[in-house]
């Protein structure tokens, strides 16, 4: 209300009272406005055909800017809501700054524009702070300019190319920026400004119809997996070396007693009783090794009892021999 009466006394007031009324009106902006944030560089009131009549700035008093897109977008109703210029560089302030604006009525009618002029190194610094020093995270705030998509904020891998970058908007580079300003939020891995394949995640901000991505390098994001796989792949190796290994050494340990087993039972069937099978083992091949020299044993006893009974027979038929020769 203070802002459009000053406007409105300005625009058809005396001049007397045209000059106390841009003094209140700049005193209020300084005092009231400006001071709400520290980005702001400037407030600018311009009356209905764009020249500036009041300012925070008093250089940029009496300017006439009715070709500037913050008043001129402004004048022709483009916009129901505030309009947001594309990022630029004021010489009058020296700074790059995005201009937010929006008209002031009166009866239905405009009778002036306000702007605010936003220092953009200010959303560089809150992207700065969420982007971080280690790894390729970066956080990146876009806008709509035509068929281009202009980047807002200083971009973290291109610090020398200048404020408002722009690339068009059916760039393969533009592709997670362009999501962000066409669709609502997600996650897509696509190539970005430097046309490196990223994670992003991106949201629309549909107050001021901007764009905004938060990027990682598709190379960061998946190295663990890769590690992983590695890992997984050396594991495996090792794994294998090790079944070789018990597999020789398995393979040894029961091939040695089958052999030892093996020439004893040749001795054994070759006759020689004498011929111990002694292997200490509890497993299989150790009870066939006892089972053998056990039945060894037993056929050693018998041959001896045949033995035995057969020098038996001899001398009980040689004494039979010898009682028949007496009888003769």
């Amino acid at each position: 209300m203070f802002i459009r009466n000053n406007i409105e006394i300005i625009n058809r007031g005396n001049i007397l009272n045209k000059k106390e009324a841009v003094i209140a009106l700049n005193d209020h902006l300084l005092r009231n406005k400006k001071i709400l944030d520290p980005s702001i560089t400037a407030i600018d009131v311009a009356n209905q055909h764009g020249k500036v009549v009041a300012s925070t700035n008093e250089m940029l008093i009496g300017r006439n800017v009715p070709e500037q897109e913050a008043f001129a977008k402004n004048r022709e109703k483009i916009y129901d809501e505030p309009c947001i210029s594309t990022p630029h560089f004021n010489p009058h302030l020296n700074t790059r700054e995005l201009d937010i604006s929006a008209p002031v009525e009166y009866k239905g009618q405009i009778i002036g524009i306000i702007v605010n002029h936003y220092d953009l190194s200010a959303l560089s610094e809150i992207t700065r702070e969420n982007t971080g020093q280690d790894g390729s995270r970066e956080t990146v705030l876009g806008m709509k300019s035509g068929d281009n998509i202009v980047f807002l904020t200083t971009l973290r891998y291109a610090d020398s190319a200048p404020l408002g970058v722009a690339i068009p908007m059916d760039s393969p580079e533009a592709e997670s920026m362009q999501l962000a300003l066409t669709a609502e939020a997600g996650t897509v891995i696509a190539p970005d400004y430097r046309g490196v394949d990223v994670v992003a995640a991106y949201r629309h901000i549909p107050m001021v119809d901007w764009g905004l991505v938060v990027k990682v390098d598709k190379d960061e994001v998946f190295a663990p997996l890769r590690l992983l796989g590695i890992i997984a792949l050396i594991a495996g190796f090792i794994s294998a070396v090790v079944v070789v290994c018990v597999s020789v050494v398995f393979a040894i340990s029961i091939s040695r007693p089958i052999r030892k087993l093996t020439h004893a039972t040749e001795r054994l069937a070759g006759g020689d009783l004498k011929c111990e099978i002694k292997i200490p083992r509890s497993d299989e091949i150790g009870i066939l090794a006892g089972s053998f020299d056990t039945m060894r044993i037993r056929l050693a006893k018998l041959l001896k009892n045949i033995e035995k009974g057969r020098k038996d027979w001899e001398t009980t038929f040689d004494s039979i021999k010898d009682l028949i020769a007496l009888y003769d």
